[in-house]
């Protein structure tokens, strides 16, 4: 996924933080709504799809297979708790560096 490989880059391991976020009850990886979703090991899938049928539709492809309406919502509730879990994972990283600076510089 290129969110995580880009914050790779910084120094920001997301991936086994995310897991464990969505792996919590309720989490994006708590549904049982999608085969996609189940498998802990691909949790990007589902996400990359949806980068891959837009960057379809953008480019003007032929789409064969378009998503039902269940389908959809169920993308969209990933996502949603997809993104609450990167912003989770980023904000409690953040809090942490942030507390180990103001813990050197009373040092």
């Amino acid at each position: 996924m290129k969110i995580a490989e880009a914050l790779n880059y910084l120094d920001i391991k997301l991936t086994p933080k995310l897991k464990a976020i969505g792996q919590r009850s309720g989490g994006f990886l708590s549904s049982n709504s999608t085969d996609t979703i189940n498998t802990s090991e691909n949790f990007f899938n589902l996400v990359d799809d949806i980068v891959s049928r837009r960057n379809d539709i953008a480019h003007g492809q032929h789409i064969d297979n378009i998503l039902s309406i269940e389908e959809l919502h169920n993308y969209v509730d990933y996502l949603e708790g997809y993104g609450r879990a990167v912003f989770e994972t980023l904000i409690a990283l953040h809090t942490t560096k942030k507390t180990k600076k103001s813990v050197k510089a009373k040092a």
